[in-house]
């Protein structure tokens, strides 16, 4: 399937919508082999066969989100510590100006990337 990266992620956030919430995290079974868990009691087996129904869209979430991560990341890699401060300034000086050369959707779109820089220089827990 060839799709934009724009909607590969409307992609991921209707599957993410559908799996299930919660930290997930990697951890191996009795048998020392790693399968995927989104909590104690919520387990994503490794092998089709095992997964139940319930299991499905957790199973497409993660399969979506691991082909579309190299993408993502050299996308999102592009911004840098500080970039949402520089789209601030940018903001103030052009956009505050009276006949600006900034459009409303310019202006609009510079916020988009404000705020898409001020997240990725948050810290996540």
């Amino acid at each position: 399937m060839t799709e934009s990266l724009c909607q590969t992620v409307a992609r991921l956030k209707w599957l993410e919508a559908k799996a299930t919430p919660g930290k997930w995290i990697a951890t191996e079974d009795r048998k020392g082999e790693f399968v995927i868990v989104s909590n104690p009691e919520h387990w994503v087996f490794k092998d089709p066969a095992d997964y139940p129904p319930t299991q499905t869209n957790d199973a497409l979430l993660i399969s979506a989100l691991r082909n579309a991560a190299p993408a993502l990341l050299d996308i999102l890699g592009e911004i840098r510590a500080g970039d949402a401060k520089r789209f601030e300034l940018l903001l103030e000086g052009y956009g505050g100006w009276t006949g600006s050369i900034l459009t409303d959707e310019d202006k609009n779109m510079l916020r988009r990337y404000q705020a898409m820089a001020a997240k990725m220089a948050e810290e996540r827990k």
